[in-house]
């Protein structure tokens, strides 16, 4: 939230009401919803974690709600010696002129769009929820019937839980999507004799998920496809966690990841949120 110096200063004054209020500001937090933790909790997780979301839910419609009533009401004046421009003097410190004003205007997108990503994590949140059982999220079955047999399914970030990975534009992304997008949808394949499968594209199904030159990329394969190693994957169970990790074959010490904001594949560190997945 940002405070100018402009206008009347009991505007910066409420400014100030609202950032000590805030002071663990949940706009912060859900405009980068990435830094607001893992998705991907154990059973015994998410039932704290949906109440301190639900929480910032709150914080952030009263935080619209004042600001609103900013916009509403229009600046007020007060001159400086009044009790609440002194307040507002001695929490900001510096004057120029006799007036300030919130730039509640400019603040509300931010508050707006911070509301409906956490919203939207409530609601996630509580989908896994549904899988839980006796304290623990469900066994990792999907997981086994994608090894045992053909299967088509998103691949979801466990970490930027709005991001899936597809080709809509060419490339390989991990990016948010449209309902519709075959190009995010992808056929499980095992390789046979192996607990190793292969991820082909649903849309462009000559298509298969690779990293043949080093690079993670969505390509056609070798007519062969039996010695492509690097288009074929392990797909690791994360304890009590319906999350998983996928491992290069070809290259067992690097793992899908969008932890530098791309998806790659490369070596991740023990606790990468960014290197978990769900299979949807």
């Amino acid at each position: 939230m940002r405070c100018l110096w402009s206008a009347p200063i009991s505007a910066l004054f409420f400014c100030g009401l609202i950032s000590s209020a805030y002071a663990d500001d949940p706009v912060a937090v859900y405009t980068e919803v990435s830094e607001s933790g893992d998705t991907a909790l154990s059973c015994n997780d998410l039932s704290r974690e949906i109440a301190d979301v639900r929480r910032d839910v709150r914080l952030l419609e009263d935080q619209r709600g004042e600001l609103q009533s900013i916009i509403d009401q229009g600046p007020q004046t007060f001159t400086p010696q009044s009790t609440k421009a002194g307040n507002a003097l001695e929490a900001f410190g510096t004057v120029m002129g006799d007036a300030a004003v919130i730039d509640a205007t400019s603040s509300m997108p931010d508050v707006q769009n911070s509301l409906a990503t956490a919203q939207s994590r409530v609601d996630y949140l509580e989908g896994l929820q549904g899988s839980c059982s006796q304290n623990r999220v469900s066994s990792p079955a999907p997981v086994q019937e994608a090894k045992s047999g053909a299967k088509t399914v998103h691949l979801r970030s466990a970490w930027a839980f709005d991001h899936y990975l597809n080709i809509e534009h060419g490339v390989i992304a991990s990016s948010t999507i449209q309902p519709d997008w075959l190009s995010a949808t992808w056929d499980i394949e095992p390789v046979e004799g192996t607990s190793f499968v292969r991820f082909r594209n649903h849309w462009k199904q000559d298509e298969y998920l690779n990293n043949e030159g080093g690079k993670l990329q969505s390509t056609p394969i070798d007519a062969n496809g039996a010695k492509w190693w690097s288009a074929m994957w392990e797909i690791d169970p994360l304890p009590d966690s319906k999350a998983v990790q996928i491992r290069s074959r070809w290259k067992p010490d690097q793992y899908l990841n969008i932890e530098h904001g791309d998806i790659e594949c490369g070596p991740i560190q023990a606790g990468w949120l960014s290197a978990r997945w769900t299979l949807e």
